[in-house]
């Protein structure tokens, strides 16, 4: 019998010995107990065993926090993992758990129930982690378990391997066994060995075996440590076998298999993995006997000796000891090639009621998504399709399918049949060579021309015979038509041209006409009715020698019918050249237009002092228009009437502006009193209407010199809409940097808002001074009311800022916003103002810098709780200013606003008396034509004038 002292360490700091009774029999060649002793003292076979297990609490105290939950009692579920991230739970408990005011929580893990935690949990001394959720919420980051909860491994020291000292038996105990066992094999008339000795030798780490009936030698199985290796000295994991391994029979194998290379690479030399074999045993007619059909997988390297050496995974076959042919192989990127055919069948056979199609065949590729910034994989499919289930010939097509993510691949469309032909996705279209595009369908005619199809060569004929019953009208008929009739009305598709050359009162081409009718009529679609040229007389000459009301001597007017203006004027007007337009085409409607190049477009002389040069009117919009590219679209001026007067009486406007070119310094509607100013020069800009003046309003007392003026009893004097987001509707400034007399007071002289209750304005620097409180409207009720609010006023220019800080033990750091720190006073000479959300012995302020503040509570407190704070600074470049006496620089600037009020002078501009034709237009009814409604030009919507009283 040989004693073997086993010697264990436990992480819970503790150590057992335990003296095991081994006999060597049983360590060398495993023979039965009862070989072992030949004079054993019959014993009972049952060996009784009390134990008393170890008394460890099975709970571990786990404190932590829960901010947001301060004060409440909620549900929350305890889990440990083997993992900071990802896998299932090795434990979980569920616990009701009160959190105290300031966040604190402390549980017993594992007091939910009466077995605790168990042991096995902590076993080993593996790491462990705790997950905690709130109200079935997403778990919270897991959290390592510090060294406490595994002094329940401390459990162990009365156990090994975790097993109870009541699962072994003691040396006495064995004794007494072994005697038992051999007493009850004799006598069941069981002969062992009667004699001989144990003789033999072995090496340590090997293990022994019987060599002869009593000698024992090594064997080929060694151990170091806890690994085992069969004919290997040196294993490198727990079984390692160095040769051949044959497999027979069901059986699991659990853990990493490894087939290492053959030997260790050289620069000439490298070596194949060993190979996995599967082999089956079939008869072979041939060889007459069972023969061995092995598929072998290998590792082959690839490279050697190279700056990226690789390897490829051979899938190989061959019968017994056969040569090896190559099935498929595979490379480190995982391409594969194949040396045979491919095959995807459906597993799934077709019933009457249903078909089965083949599994996808897909490729992948993956592009990236700005939209969603990650990759998305892109992926067509080839797929089998069944047609014609269930019928007496069913088929098939090769379907292309596509989709995107993992989405499931839908079809394209796009199929080929059996027969090779293609059936194309909806919408495809074929490019052709030359212009154009598209895809031709199909061919139709209408007769006389024949020949008709859709697919294949198309020939077109033309039927003759129909000739003359489907043109109509027939050829034969109108034959004549060709040619010109004398004594009728001819149709010419083609231009007409006529030549004179014998000088003045000769015309090329006369028209005469009588009793009203038209001495020369001429009529085009798109082009000129009537084009006439001469080199020095006249290309067009009208002359009506006997005119009555609605006569000219040329007539020219677009559209298929007369406008209704016309129809009216007609009865009581004659003119020599009449221009109408009914609106009716796509250009712009325009009655008479003269163009020029370096030459007046148009010129109205009269010698009359009853009639004008010019008169314009329109019954419901603009009387006249006048543009100019790079001058004055009108410019006017009188001795000592008025230069240009327009009046209105149905809604339009008396006198409208239009500049169309962006030319600096131009205006539609340009006024200047007196003289021009120096300012005007100064800006490199265009408007609509443009006032200016260069006199001093100083040099003109007791009036002004205004640039533009609006005056209105009981209306608005002046409105300004725009609708615009990056230009404001309203721009004032004053370029000026100083001066004398008013122009050196300031308070308004960039804006001034002035009623007799008060005045308001901005002044140098953009200050805004107002003799009455400054207001904002704000909503309430829901909209259901407007009221006033008042900013706060101060003797000093303050700026001010909120915030929320938190108390830690009593102290709390305050970073000031930077953007506020730079807005307001450098030295740090600011107020705050502190205001508790919790009880505390009270707040202060110290170690106040630039950037920061420092907050205690009073009497040396530790409170942790929030604060909200109101930190008021002087702004930055008006730290001296208090109460400024303006007294002085306002009464001047409101005695020069009131200045002009009581100078008595007051200018209206005469009207001008109305000729004998504008009171013969004026008195004569001009009815609209039916559909055509008066349009206010350009109208807008006025503002109202609202008060709301708080």
């Amino acid at each position: 019998m040989k004693h073997i002292g086993l010697t264990c360490v436990f992480k819970g700091g503790e150590w057992a010995k335990i003296s095991l009774c081994v006999l060597a029999s049983i360590a060398c060649a495993g023979l039965p107990l009862p070989a072992l002793s030949q004079d054993a003292t019959p014993q009972a076979s049952s060996i009784g065993v009390v134990y008393a297990a170890p008394v460890i609490p099975q709970q571990v105290r786990y404190s932590g926090k829960l901010a947001t939950r301060t004060g409440d009692t909620v549900e929350a579920v305890f889990s440990i993992y083997a993992a900071p991230e990802g896998g299932e739970p090795l434990w979980t408990e569920t616990q009701k758990i009160t959190v105290d005011v300031d966040g604190s929580y402390s549980v017993l893990l594992g007091s939910a129930s009466q077995a605790g935690l168990p042991q096995t949990l902590f076993q080993g001394g593996a790491a462990r982690w705790l997950g905690m959720s709130v109200e079935r919420a997403p778990e919270l980051e897991r959290v390592l378990l510090s060294s406490v909860p595994y002094a329940m491994k401390s459990g162990d020291s009365q156990a090994l391997a975790g097993h109870p000292a009541g699962d072994f038996v003691t040396q006495e105990q064995l004794s007494q066994f072994a005697r038992s066992e051999a007493q009850r094999a004799s006598d069941q008339a069981f002969n062992p060995l009667t004699s001989g000795t144990i003789t033999g030798s072995g090496t340590t780490g090997t293990i022994p075996q019987f060599t002869g009936a009593n000698t024992i030698g090594n064997s080929n199985i060694y151990q170091v440590g806890s690994k085992i290796g069969i004919n290997e000295t040196a294993p490198v994991d727990m079984l390692d076998v160095n040769g051949a391994v044959q497999f027979r029979g069901p059986g699991q194998f659990q853990g990493t298999l490894t087939l290492p290379a053959a030997g260790t690479a050289t620069t000439s030399t490298s070596y194949n993995s060993q190979s996995m074999a599967w082999s089956t045993s079939a008869w072979s007619t041939t060889a007459g006997a069972a023969v061995a059909p092995t598929f072998k997988l290998t590792a082959y390297p690839a490279g050697n000796n190279t700056a990226n050496p690789v390897g490829n995974l051979y899938m190989q076959y061959q019968v017994g000891a056969g040569p090896l042919s190559t099935v498929f192989s595979m490379n480190s990127f995982g391409q594969v090639v194949s040396f045979g055919g491919f095959t995807a069948m459906t597993h799934t056979a077709a019933t009457s009621s249903a078909a089965s199609s083949s599994p996808l065949f897909e490729l992948g590729a993956s592009t990236y998504s700005s939209g969603t910034s990650s990759a998305i994989a892109q992926n067509f499919a080839w797929q089998v399709v069944p047609t014609g289930n269930d019928t007496t010939s069913p088929s098939s097509n090769l379907a292309l399918e596509y989709s995107i993510a993992t989405a499931t691949p839908v079809a394209t469309g796009f199929s080929i049949s059996p027969k090779g032909l293609i059936t194309f996705a909806p919408g495809q279209t074929f490019p052709i060579t030359g212009t154009g595009g598209g895809t031709i369908t199909g061919i139709t005619t209408t007769s006389p021309l024949t020949g008709s199809g859709t697919s294949g060569s198309v020939a077109i004929g033309l039927n003759q015979t129909t000739l003359t019953t489907n043109i109509t009208p027939g050829l034969e008929t109108t034959f004549d038509s060709r040619y010109a009739k004398l004594s009728g009305g001819n149709i010419f598709t083609s231009y007409q041209e006529a030549y004179q050359t014998s000088g003045p009162g000769n015309a090329a081409l006369l028209g005469w006409g009588s009793s009203g009718s038209v001495g020369v009529f001429g009529d085009s679609d798109t082009g000129y009715g009537v084009q006439g040229e001469s080199t020095s007389g006249q290309g067009v000459y009208g002359q009506v020698t006997t005119p009555a009301a609605g006569s000219s001597g040329v007539l020219g007017f677009t559209g298929t019918a007369f406008s209704s203006t016309y129809s009216t004027e007609a009865m009581q007007v004659d003119a020599g050249v009449w221009a109408d337009n009914s609106n009716t085409g796509t250009g712009i409607p325009m009655a008479l237009i003269a163009t020029a190049d370096d030459a007046f477009g148009a010129a109205v002389i009269t010698n009359g002092s009853d009639f004008p040069a010019l008169i314009a009117e329109n019954g419901t919009g603009t009387a006249g228009e006048f543009e100019g590219t790079n001058g004055y679209g009108l410019t006017a001026s009188a001795v000592s009437g008025t230069g240009v007067y327009s009046s209105t009486s149905g809604g339009g406007n008396g006198v409208e502006g239009f500049n169309a070119a962006t030319v600096q310094q131009d205006a539609g509607v340009l006024g200047v009193a007196n003289t021009a100013s120096a300012t005007y020069g100064e800006f490199n800009i265009y408007s609509g209407v443009w006032g200016d003046t260069g006199t001093s309003s100083t040099t003109v007392s007791p009036a002004w010199a205004i640039g533009v003026l609006g005056t209105a009893d009981d209306s608005h004097a002046g409105v300004f809409l725009n609708n615009s987001a990056d230009w404001s509707t309203l721009y004032v400034s004053n370029a000026s940097a100083g001066g004398t007399g008013l122009a050196s007071t300031g308070v308004f002289n960039t804006l001034m808002a002035s009623t007799p209750g008060g005045t308001c304005g901005i002044g140098s620097g953009g200050s805004l001074s107002c003799t009455g409180p400054i207001k904002s409207l704000a909503s309430a009720g829901n909209g259901a009311r407007t009221v006033e609010t008042y900013g706060v006023q101060s003797p000093e220019s303050w700026m001010e800022d909120f915030g929320t800080g938190k108390l830690e033990r009593g102290v709390a750091v305050v970073r000031i916003d930077p953007t506020f720190a730079e807005t307001v006073s450098e030295n740090a000479e600011y107020h705050v103002f502190l205001t508790p959300r919790a009880d505390s012995k009270g707040l202060y302020v110290i170690n106040t810098t630039p950037t920061s503040f420092e907050v205690r509570e009073s009497g040396g407190g530790t409170s942790t709780l929030s604060f909200d704070y109101r930190i008021v600074a002087k702004r930055r470049g008006y730290e001296t200013l208090r109460h400024v006496d303006v007294t002085e620089r306002y009464n001047a600037e409101l005695k020069a606003a009131t200045m002009v009020r009581g100078s008595g002078f007051v200018h209206k501009p005469a009207p001008l008396t109305k000729s004998r034709l504008q009171l013969a237009l004026n008195s004569h009814p001009r009815p609209l034509a039916a559909g055509r409604t008066p349009v206010r030009h350009q109208p807008i919507t006025q503002p109202e004038n609202n008060s709301a009283r708080h």
